[in-house]
C-alpha cells in the first residue's frame, strides 16, 4: 500500500475512534470480504488499495439527531479530503465499508461524494417513513 492510502487509513480510523469517544456506539468487525476468494484475488494484492488484514465493517449506532449529524459530517471530511469508501445503513444505523472499495484521490472525488449524498438522502427518507423510489 502506499503511503498516501496508509495515512488516509489512520485518519480514517482516527475518526472512527472520536465518534466512540463522542458517545457514539461503534461496532467494527472483520470485514466479509476477508474470506471471499474472488475478492481477495481482485484486490487483496492491489498496491494501492489497503491489504485484507485492514479491511473493516464499521457500524455507527446514532441515538439521536446530533449523533447522526455528527456521523454525517465526519464522512463528509472525509470525503473532502479525497478518501471515499462504500458506505450504507438503514434506521439510525450508519455503515462504512473500510475494505477493498477505500479509495484516495488528490480532492474531492465528485462521483464519489454524489454518491455517498444519495445514498444519505435515501437513508433520511427511509428514517421519515418517505418513499426513495419517486
Amino acid at each position: 500500500m502506499n503511503e498516501l492510502t496508509y495515512l488516509a487509513y489512520q485518519e480514517t480510523m482516527a475518526i472512527v475512534a472520536e465518534l466512540a469517544q463522542m458517545g457514539i456506539r461503534v461496532t467494527t468487525e472483520p470485514s466479509r470480504g476477508r474470506a471471499n476468494e474472488e475478492t481477495l484475488v481482485k484486490y487483496g494484492t492491489n498496491p494501492d488499495r489497503l491489504p485484507p488484514e485492514m479491511w473493516w465493517h464499521v457500524t455507527f449506532f446514532a441515538d439521536n439527531e446530533e449523533q447522526q449529524q455528527q456521523v454525517r459530517s465526519a464522512h463528509q471530511s472525509l470525503i473532502w479530503k479525497g478518501i471515499s469508501f462504500d458506505s450504507g445503513g438503514v434506521g439510525k444505523q450508519r455503515d462504512w465499508e473500510i475494505d477493498w472499495s477505500f479509495h484516495v484521490s488528490d480532492g474531492i472525488d465528485a462521483k464519489r461524494e454524489a454518491g455517498a449524498n444519495r445514498i444519505e438522502e435515501m437513508l433520511s427518507e427511509l428514517e421519515e417513513g418517505g418513499d426513495i423510489y419517486g
